[in-house]
């Protein structure tokens, strides 16, 4: 899961729940910042999503205080070309705040 081959800095696992090529350098990293919304600062991570979205990796993204505990973000962009996610504790109340993409592959059942 920590391969990345076309070494553009995000792991081919990764890219390919996201419906990139693996294999080529990827248009646009994720991208996480600080947003505000009335008044009060949250982390959001945004991420590109290309054309081959695959049906049986469906990502989620995940926010912690502690990098033990994962909760799933607040969903603010869920298209075929853009997942953009809020975490759901402000980053005002928070002295260290932390933002991952989770892909698992589904198995289909029989």
């Amino acid at each position: 899961y920590t391969l990345d081959s076309d070494g553009d800095g995000i792991r081919d696992w990764i890219e390919y729940a996201l419906g990139l090529d693996p294999a080529l350098p990827s248009p646009a990293k994720p991208v996480n910042a600080i947003e505000n919304v009335g008044g009060t600062n949250y982390l959001t991570l945004r991420a590109f999503r290309g054309p081959m979205l695959p049906p049986d990796m469906p990502v989620t993204i995940k926010t912690s205080g502690d990098l033990l505990n994962w909760t799933a973000g607040t969903i603010l962009t869920n298209t075929t070309g853009e997942l953009k996610v809020r975490d759901t504790v402000p980053a005002n109340n928070s002295p260290g705040r932390f933002i991952r993409i989770e892909a698992a592959r589904q198995t289909p059942n029989p």
